[in-house]
């Protein structure tokens, strides 16, 4: 991607590194969001294993060799 510099013939890891930096921006503002919620720590566990999911997949996807997109 050009804006990025990301890579786009070969696996790059810097997009899991941005999945993963943005959930540490994401998780505690939603958690603030929901703290007066009753289900709030349900939705806080799917959120975070969602960006975990999210990260793992896009870092093999790097590791393989296959660019983002």
């Amino acid at each position: 991607m050009p804006i990025f510099g990301w890579s786009r013939e070969v696996g790059d890891l810097r997009p899991s590194h941005g999945v993963s930096l943005h959930a540490m921006q994401a998780l505690p503002l939603l958690a603030l969001v929901l703290r007066q919620s009753a289900s709030g720590v349900r939705i806080m566990w799917g959120a975070a294993a969602s960006y975990a999911i999210l990260t793992v997949l896009v870092i093999v996807q790097a590791m393989v060799g296959y660019p983002l997109y």
